[in-house]
């Protein structure tokens, strides 16, 4: 089974301030942050067995496809600040929220047993878009950096699934529903959704067998959703030593993932200081 062996996350504001200057210097603090959140979340771990390391993002699609961002600024950005660290492999936007189980997936086929797997998942409003801000189909945006490190076992469960009807959160709702009934020992790690919209699976997966809504606390954190919740299983000292997840995903576009998981009983599971709206010099 995957371990999830550290995880962090830091909330962040808007980023306009430093979008202003331009898309390369924002890539440069970007970078840095990538960099210094994974040092931060690796330190007390094997460096050597992480054998992919992925950023995955959301809402930074349209930033990266109209060219104003650029992948190779924000990895040689990010190897700049601490060349002593593995560097970061590739961005992958293009499954949403969904986009870190599909990295999982890819990667199992030349990892083995004991190597270690990174993921940063990047959703920070740079260019203060006010359709990131809040949306009828997700409620209040949550914005940060989550950077989480699994381990693999001798059996791993991930599953990657794609919407067959126009009702995508409806199937995913199902799916949820299929996973409490066929795995009665797990705990449901449901991504944070406003209540009204969440009552879909509320309704048809027993409170039991899934974590807290914690949308009031953190808002919908996309593809970050199901990592702060088992952090927060940690600090709010649930009996989660004793309990087997399943972290869970689902985007927009009709993509949704599960990945069954028990976590390190001496990791590093912690919620960062947040990061406020950083400020940038111009030059002169």
């Amino acid at each position: 089974m995957l371990e999830l062996s550290a995880a962090c996350y830091r909330k962040t504001e808007h980023w306009a301030p430093v979008s202003q200057l331009g898309g390369k210097p924002t890539a440069k603090m970007l970078g840095e942050l990538l960099m210094d959140q994974f040092a931060t979340t690796t330190e007390a771990l094997d460096r050597s067995r992480i054998k992919r390391n992925f950023v995955v993002s959301t809402m930074l699609d349209l930033p990266f496809t109209s060219g104003w961002l650029a992948w190779s600024d924000i990895a040689g950005a990010a190897a700049d600040s601490r060349p002593d660290l593995p560097g970061f492999d590739n961005l992958i936007t293009g499954y949403e929220c969904a986009s870190w189980g599909y990295c999982l997936r890819y990667a199992f086929q030349d990892m083995n047993p004991g190597d270690m797997i990174a993921i940063s998942i990047l959703d920070i409003n740079v260019m203060n878009i006010s359709y990131w801000e809040s949306n009828p189909n997700w409620g209040n945006s949550g914005f940060g950096l989550a950077t989480i490190v699994l381990t693999l076992g001798e059996e791993n469960q991930v599953e990657c699934h794609i919407a067959k009807s126009v009702n995508a959160f409806g199937e995913f709702c199902l799916d949820l529903s299929r996973v409490s009934r066929e795995q009665t020992d797990v705990m449901l790690v449901p991504p944070y959704f406003p209540s009204d919209i969440a009552a879909m699976y509320a309704k048809i997966v027993p409170q039991e067998q899934r974590t807290e809504n914690l949308v009031d606390d953190w808002g919908h954190c996309f593809g970050a959703d199901p990592w702060v919740g088992l952090i927060e299983e940690v600090a709010r000292g649930n009996d989660w030593q004793n309990t087997t997840y399943f972290a869970t995903s689902v985007a927009l576009n009709g993509y949704w993932t599960y990945a069954k998981l028990k976590l390190n009983p001496t990791g590093l599971f912690k919620i960062l200081p947040p990061l406020g709206v950083p400020m940038m010099e111009v030059a002169a």
